[in-house]
């Protein structure tokens, strides 16, 4: 009994992303609790058979931490781990530094405002 309810936990764990994949919810990254690679690959599997196109990475990922679980939202990180990114991305003369710059900006601007709403961003 106890092995069988051992090999379903792992068959439900191991299919999660799956589903997610074809029912298109949460991103490609993932949970934290699917290692980042692993989920991806999974997640790009089944969306890419079921939506016939592959899955693209949300513009401001940079920004957040990975949710918990699916269905909760990602975490803000430190205005320091922001600013480093944007000071990377600006040593490797990337052309999409203002873009960065700009949606730190907005972050800064909504968490001064005292909302807890992050302005969305499009691409």
């Amino acid at each position: 009994m106890k092995r069988r309810f051992f090999i379903l936990l792992v068959a439900a764990y191991v299919s999660a992303p799956l589903f997610a994949g074809l029912l298109a919810i949460g991103e490609r990254a993932g949970p934290v609790i699917y290692p980042g690679p692993i989920h991806s690959i999974l997640y790009g599997i089944a969306f890419e058979w079921y939506h016939a196109e592959k899955p693209r990475e949300a513009p401001d990922d940079w920004m957040y931490h990975r949710p918990y679980f699916y269905g909760f939202d990602r975490r803000l990180k430190a205005a320091d781990e922001r600013d480093a990114y944007i000071e990377m991305a600006r040593r490797n003369g990337s052309p999409r530094t203002q873009r960065l710059l700009g949606m730190n900006e907005a972050v800064n601007r909504a968490k001064e405002k005292g909302g807890n709403e992050i302005p969305p961003f499009v691409e």
